[in-house]
């Protein structure tokens, strides 16, 4: 038996200490997770919509500056 197979062995026995029997009663149940929402989005949803709105606001904002005059592009 190779040393790596003697590491992995060991990795595998503290994991079953870790994770084995005992915390039944430690975890929490699905129905007493909820989760949350926020105008009926999840965190994922809310973080793109973030992330788009940002985009589109500095988009249009570097538009209208260009539109204004404010910002010369050198055409």
């Amino acid at each position: 038996m190779s040393m790596l197979d003697r590491l992995r062995e060991s990795a595998l026995q503290e994991d079953e200490d870790i994770f084995g029997p005992g915390l039944e009663d430690v975890a929490v149940s699905e129905a007493e997770v909820k989760e949350r929402r926020i105008l009926g989005m999840n965190a994922v949803e809310r973080m793109l919509l973030s992330i788009l709105l940002f985009i589109t606001t500095t988009v249009l904002g570097t538009l209208l500056l260009i539109a204004l005059g404010r910002i010369d592009i050198g055409l």
